[in-house]
Formats: C-alpha cells, sequence, structure tokens
C-alpha cells in the first residue's frame, strides 16, 4: 500500500506523518526529512521496534528515496497544493520557467519545472540550495544550453509571500538572487524584470500550468488592455514578452562584477611571466646596453601591480620632489620681484639726476639770455 502525507514531527528514530486521509503515522527516520515535507511512502516504511535486516532497510530506503523525488521534481503536477512550511514561491521565467518553493530560511524545498525546456534546467541538487545558489544554478544551465545569450538576455522573477506570518520579503529575496548574479554568472549583462505575486494567484497559475511571473504578466496586459490569451503568454519567451511590450515590465540591467581573487591571479600570473622574461633576457650580473629599449617580450605585463610598499615610497619620493619644486618656483618669483625692484630704484635715480641736469641747463641758459639782453640793451643805447 502506498501512503502519502506530510511530516509533521521528527524523532530520534522516527518521523510522525499526517496522511491524506487524516491518520497519524509513524514512519521510519531517513536523510532528509524534516517538518513540513509531504512525502510517499510505502509499508516497509513504518516505524516498528522489531529489528528489520539491512536488506530490508535498504530496499525501503531506495524505494522512499526514488517516490520522494518523483513527488517533489518529477512530476510537479501531482498536486497543485503548496508545502506545509513554504514560506515563499519563487518563479524563474526565461524561456524555461521553473518555481521553487523555499522556507523561512530562504532554502528550497521543491523543485516544479513549469514546461518542457524547464525539466533540462534543473535536478534534485536543487533541493536544500540557497534561494540564490538555486537560481543562480538554474540560470547558469540556461546559459549552458543557448537559452540565454548576450543578445538573449531576458530574465524574470516573481516572488509571491504564501504563509500567513512570514517575515520574509519579496524585494529583499530578489535583491539577493541579483547579487550572487552579477557576482557569479558567467555572462556579461543580463536584464531582470521583478515581479511581486499574491498568494491566490499560485493556484490558478498551477491550474493553467503557467509560471506565477508569467500569470503576473498576464494580469498586467490584461489591466491594461492588451488582447493575449494564457496559452499565448505560456508559448512566448520572455525577451519576447520585452520586445513586445506585453504587461510593460519594468527592467534592470546587471553586469558582471569583476572579482577581486580573478584580479589577484592575473596579477600574480603576468608577474611570473615578466620575472621569468626578464631572467631568460638578462642573465645576473648582465645589463641591457645604455640607449636599447626593451625587447617585446620584457614589455611590463598589462595591469601587474606594484608593491605597497614600493608604491608608498614612490608616493612619498613623488611628494618630496614636489614641494622642492614649490619652494624653487618660490625662490624663482622672490629674485625676480628683487631684480624688478631694484631696476625701479635705479630708475628712479636716474630720472631724479636728469631732472637735476635739465634744471641747471635752464638756470645756465637763464643766466647766459640775460647777459645777452643787458648787452643788447646797452649797444641800443649807444
Amino acid at each position: 500500500m502506498v501512503y502519502r502525507g506530510c511530516v509533521v514531527k521528527l524523532e530520534n528514530d522516527f518521523a510522525v506523518v499526517l496522511t491524506s486521509t487524516m491518520e497519524y503515522l509513524k514512519v521510519v527516520k531517513k536523510d532528509g526529512l524534516e517538518e513540513g515535507k509531504e512525502i510517499i511512502f510505502v509499508q516497509e516504511d513504518i516505524y516498528r521496534r522489531s529489528k528489520v535486516s539491512i536488506r530490508t532497510i535498504g530496499l525501503a530506503a531506495a524505494m522512499f528515496l526514488m517516490m520522494f523525488i518523483s513527488m517533489t521534481w518529477l512530476n510537479p503536477w501531482s498536486t497543485t497544493k503548496i508545502l506545509a512550511n513554504t514560506a515563499a514561491v519563487v518563479s524563474i521565467d526565461i524561456n524555461p520557467s521553473v518555481e521553487l518553493e523555499i522556507n523561512q530560511a530562504q532554502e528550497v524545498l521543491k523543485v516544479i519545472p513549469i514546461n518542457e525546456d524547464g525539466k533540462k534546467v534543473v535536478s534534485e541538487k536543487l533541493l536544500g540550495m540557497a534561494i540564490d545558489e538555486a537560481v543562480l544554478a538554474i540560470v547558469d544551465s540556461a546559459k549552458t544550453l543557448n537559452y540565454l545569450t548576450e543578445e538573449r538576455n531576458m530574465v524574470l522573477i516573481s516572488t509571491t509571500m504564501t504563509a500567513e506570518k512570514v517575515s520574509l520579503d519579496g524585494k529583499e529575496i530578489v535583491g539577493r538572487i541579483e547579487q550572487k548574479l552579477e557576482e557569479k554568472l558567467d555572462i556579461q549583462e543580463i536584464q531582470v524584470a521583478y515581479l511581486e505575486g499574491k498568494k491566490e494567484d499560485v493556484k490558478k497559475a498551477r491550474a493553467q500550468h503557467v509560471s506565477i511571473g508569467k500569470y503576473g504578466v498576464l494580469k498586467k496586459a490584461e489591466a491594461d488592455g492588451e488582447q493575449i490569451t494564457v496559452e499565448e503568454i505560456k508559448e512566448l519567451k520572455v525577451q519576447q514578452i520585452l520586445d513586445k511590450g506585453v504587461g510593460k515590465l519594468n527592467v534592470k540591467e546587471l553586469k558582471k562584477k569583476i572579482q577581486d581573487d580573478e584580479i589577484n591571479d592575473d596579477q600574480i600570473e603576468n608577474k611570473v611571466t615578466d620575472e621569468k622574461e626578464k631572467k631568460e633576457n638578462h642573465p645576473p650580473g648582465q645589463e641591457a646596453a645604455p640607449g636599447l629599449g626593451k625587447a617585446p617580450g620584457l614589455q611590463k605585463a598589462p595591469g601587474l601591480q606594484k608593491a605597497p610598499g614600493q608604491i608608498k615610497k614612490e608616493a612619498s619620493a613623488e611628494n618630496q620632489n614636489s614641494e622642492n619644486r614649490k619652494q624653487e618656483d618660490k625662490d624663482k618669483e622672490k629674485a625676480v620681484e628683487e631684480e624688478t625692484s631694484k631696476k625701479a630704484q635705479g630708475k628712479t635715480k636716474d630720472q631724479k639726476e636728469k631732472s637735476k641736469d635739465e634744471e641747471n641747463a635752464k638756470d645756465v641758459n637763464s643766466k647766459e639770455w640775460k647777459i645777452w639782453l643787458e648787452k643788447q640793451k646797452q649797444k641800443n643805447k649807444n
């Protein structure tokens, strides 16, 4: 007989499960069980105090694992119910469409591929991952399978809070996802559109086999008076939705960040290469001839950084040189001022002497003139 139920309590050796027929049963405790998870189990999984063989436990565990994966991953539409301890549902659309149910700690409890393409970008490894790591894995798989390229780089993310009392925030979740994509995704730039869904939309979207994200686009389009059906929205890639302006999405561009460890690795590699070439071209004790340029292989590697101590010394020396240049400029200005002052003083002295000579000349001329007038007067009298 096959049972379906939800884990409500964990003990040392067993788990208490509330079945779909509202019965409480104890099942053998196995790895991966946690409170709130829906499971499928068989008669052999029911906990008994009597000893069982290792072979029986192994067969039961294998069957349990296969059925558990089948329920939570490979067969998503076997139930549209949300897991008991699900705090939020995160939807990712590219053309592959996937939904992830997460708990309060933002860990993936359930993976639901919405379409055939979605099945290609997910695996059971996503279960238990942090939400940002899981979305990164999905988007990275989409890139590997060429669903996401430099030209077709649109991703739609939607968050929906499903628990009555939850401290999670949709914008905080998508912010965490965006940061992870910028840091780790192996693509130069992607565009992200974000929608916040409502709890009642989850069942409506799943009933029509469409992601919550695309269902949100459909609602926005209908509110704007656009004529589009559920089937049409299913077939559209997210890039096409953006290009056609369906739902008038707000888009944010994410650009890949250069990691410090990547830069350091490049610097180390360039430094090693530079030192190696230097030794090969200039053995110890031999220097390059004066006036000769560096050989092509001896050019400084791009991006090679100087040691902090060397940079500090050079900066200090440069500052000292700058101060010296400033002092020299001040001394030159002072010398020029003094020279100008001396010339001005000399000019003034010359002018004074010239004026004195002119005055003396005038006096001489005046005396001679008077003598001449006297002589003329005397001559006239005679």
